[in-house]
């Protein structure tokens, strides 16, 4: 550090000088020079250079020190204090980004949010991660759209970020952390249910392809999915503490919408489980080659579908056959078989009735049933449906 000396006046009013050791020319000494002014009714002194160092001289000096009492220049201070000030008010605003942590925070540990975060990184966080959401406008929310449908990516993403956008900034409003969007997103019309589900002799050419592959894991995995509707991210969490083989019932604890619920066992799965070597109940059931819980399903499940031809000729991705067609698959093979729609939800863990409709269609001769009724209404003579589905079986003997 350098010494300080006895301060010196200059012929300038106000500009003065302090002789200190020179830094940059050893065994020298070098003026210092420093103003003072009155910056609203305070005496106030600022620094404002070397002379060897900066150049400085007397002259400078005083035009830097009416620059200051001017208002032309802030003083050190001043802009340490100003900066210090912009940083506080930019770690209070409440950005997309901080936003985006809070939904990490409380659904990080759900299975979809794997999918969520990709979105997030991708197609929000480079446009909208900095933006404050009371600052973001339709125009920025269509810049994104605008750029995926050049990529050309599906209606189903599309409408995913649309969701995503809303999700993190409805979950900042709820908890009181920002103003909600000043308009509406208006989400775009998708139809992507799939109609399309395997036949019994599909679904036992599949297992039986899937189950010659080495490990045997992702036969299981699709054994399971196909006999209780579980999905992917619920089997993947699955550990031995939740298979319970005496009750022959499964525990989903990391359930998609959050919710925990019960499957049972069928004698297929339950061959399945009482076949496989049981790990300590901390540990997954079906653990990826690292031991950490699968994200997604073996590349095997798709090259035994593209062996079996069972996508041949079908353009319409909604048609072809995915890992959720098993759960899909599942579902209308309860229906054909009589399962109630109601039963069917509370199984496949439904957060809404909506969401099962889909598979009403295929109960066994519903519009059958349906007409006979109303004709009975019209005859005046009543037709309960028990009566029509016992008269249906009579014929059918």
């Amino acid at each position: 550090m350098s010494k300080y000396y006895k301060r010196g006046k200059t012929k300038y009013p106000g500009v003065y000088f302090r002789e200190v050791e020179c830094l940059t020319r050893p065994g020298q000494k070098e003026r210092v020079y420093i103003v003072a002014f009155r910056r609203n009714g305070k005496l106030t002194e600022a620094k404002v250079g070397y002379a060897y160092r900066d150049n400085m001289t007397p002259a400078k000096a005083n035009q830097i020190r009416m620059e200051y009492i001017e208002g032309k220049r802030k003083t050190p201070a001043e802009i340490k204090a100003a900066e210090k000030a912009r940083k506080d008010q930019e770690d209070s605003r409440m950005t997309m980004n901080k936003l985006w942590d809070h939904l990490e925070k409380e659904r990080g540990h759900l299975p979809s949010f794997n999918s969520d975060d990709g979105r997030w990184r991708l197609y929000i966080k480079p446009d909208l991660g900095d933006m404050d959401p009371a600052d973001i406008t339709r125009e920025h929310v269509k810049k994104i759209f605008t750029r995926m449908s050049k990529q050309n990516k599906s209606e189903a993403t599309q409408r995913q970020v649309f969701t995503l956008i809303k999700r993190i900034v409805n979950l900042g409003v709820y908890n009181g952390l920002c103003a909600p969007l000043q308009f509406k997103i208006k989400m775009p019309k998708l139809n992507n249910s799939r109609e399309r589900y395997l036949s019994r002799e599909e679904a036992e050419r599949l297992l039986e392809k899937l189950r010659s592959t080495k490990r045997g894991l992702t036969y299981q995995i699709c054994l399971l999915s196909l006999n209780t509707g579980a999905r992917f991210g619920e089997i993947a969490k699955l550990k031995w503490s939740d298979i319970n083989t005496e009750q022959q019932s499964i525990y989903i604890g990391n359930s998609k919408n959050g919710y925990a619920r019960t499957v049972y066992m069928n004698d297929a799965v339950l061959e399945m489980f009482n076949s496989m070597q049981p790990g300590q109940p901390q540990d997954l059931v079906f653990p990826s080659k690292t031991g950490e819980a699968r994200d997604q399903i073996s590349r095997k499940f798709y090259r035994a579908v593209d062996a079996l031809g069972l996508n041949n000729g079908i353009d319409d991705a909604r048609q072809k056959i995915c890992f959720h067609s098993l759960r899909h698959t599942f579902a209308s093979w309860a229906v054909i078989e009589g399962c109630d729609i109601y039963r069917l939800k509370e199984v496949l863990g439904h957060k809404s009735i909506e969401m099962t409709m889909r598979y009403a269609h295929l109960a066994p001769d519903a519009g059958r049933q349906v007409v006979n009724m109303v004709n009975g209404y019209q005859t005046g003579k009543v037709i309960s449906l028990d009566s029509v589905r016992r008269k249906q079986a009579v014929n059918e003997k």
